[in-house]
């Protein structure tokens, strides 16, 4: 599958509008972040699925949705609980937007996610969560939860 790379924090990013037809491209991209303040950024696949990507230093995170907009918005989240909570800010629009610490994953995570996205346009996997079946992703102690709001 392609994908195209928005940067919803810079407009300015050459990579803009870039199409990502591979993974060695793509991990490129995620790289060539790691420099940034935190920030969100989008992966827009070619079957009207995307990824909202928090990419830059630090942790990142990861949300699977449709292109129009519907719900469901499913979370990548982690198996290991962060000590404290809290939230980690990822700019957007010039706009700091928090996100708890329970969906931000190693940046290696994100990387992996987004590459699984770019090859199949799915999550590749179905695991359950808060004790009901919802499709989602296990990949390599990732899971997948609805998130509302």
């Amino acid at each position: 599958m392609r994908a195209q790379f928005f940067d919803r924090q810079d407009a300015t990013n050459p990579l803009n509008e870039t199409v990502v037809d591979g993974s060695p491209a793509l991990r490129r991209i995620i790289n060539d972040t790691r420099q940034r303040q935190p920030f969100l950024s989008e992966l827009v696949g070619t079957n009207d699925r995307k990824l909202l990507l928090g990419l830059g230093s630090g942790d990142g995170c990861v949300q699977f949705s449709s292109t129009d907009g519907a719900p469901p918005y499913l979370m990548a989240v982690g198996t290991i609980e962060h000590e404290g909570g809290g939230t980690q800010e990822f700019l957007m629009g010039d706009t700091s937007t928090p996100m708890p610490r329970r969906y931000c994953l190693p940046m290696e995570k994100v990387a992996e996610i987004a590459v699984a996205f770019l090859e199949t346009g799915e999550r590749s996997s179905v695991s359950v969560t808060r004790g009901s079946p919802v499709p989602g992703l296990d990949l390599r102690g990732m899971l997948w939860t609805a998130r509302s709001g």
